[in-house]
């Protein structure tokens, strides 16, 4: 479900970097400049429950809109809940909102481009 309050999927932020897009539609999507490391670096790899591997990079902030409820089952950040987060235009999932002391994304590195 689209969820329209921009303080839960701001905007990137206008800057000179090029930002980085939806690998579908070309949507800007997040900004180099908001890669974040969460207990760790920001590029990682984790297997989800299938045991395929997949790999994110955390953002402090991204434009996506966030499917579904929270969960915490099978997260890869002790004590952050996560829901899907798709593109806004196309719906494709570029990775998760992860809920917790802090708020923040991983998205999937296939799933963007830039």
């Amino acid at each position: 479900m689209f969820d329209p309050a921009p303080e839960d999927h701001p905007a990137p932020v206008d800057t000179d970097d090029d930002p980085l897009r939806c690998a579908v539609c070309e949507l800007p999507v997040a900004y180099r400049e908001d890669r974040q490391g969460i207990d760790g670096p920001a590029a990682r790899t984790f297997f989800n429950p299938a045991g395929v591997l997949m790999a994110v990079t955390t953002f402090r902030r991204a434009h996506t809109q966030h499917d579904g409820p929270a969960t915490t089952e099978f997260t890869w950040f002790p004590g952050h809940a996560w829901r899907i987060a798709s593109c806004p235009r196309c719906g494709v999932q570029l990775g998760w909102r992860f809920e917790g002391e802090r708020v923040f994304w991983a998205l999937l590195d296939r799933a963007i481009s830039g």
